[in-house]
């Protein structure tokens, strides 16, 4: 998960949409997520980010599986931290 969102983090100048897509790929909605990069693509700032998104797309499409894996590991990781939290009070 580190990766993609340091992957992510290499939007720059899109902050909005940095954050729109690392809360997408978190929330397990990835085929949004690559829509909107898709969307970014169409119109970059310059070709130094176009070439920026189309790697963060190709990462992102070619993962798809192992990000949902990891979507899934870290609501475990959740779950349990809460249900530790509320035997031991």
């Amino acid at each position: 998960m580190s990766s993609k969102a340091g992957e992510v983090q290499n939007l720059g100048r899109r902050k909005e949409e940095q954050k729109t897509i690392k809360d997408l790929l978190l929330s397990d909605q990835t085929d949004k997520a690559l829509s909107k990069i898709e969307q970014m693509i169409r119109a970059p700032y310059d070709l130094k980010e176009k070439d920026n998104l189309t790697k963060l797309y190709t990462y992102i499409s070619r993962n798809h599986q192992g990000i949902a894996n990891q979507v899934i590991l870290k609501d475990q990781e959740i779950q349990a931290n809460r249900s530790y939290r509320v035997k031991h009070q």
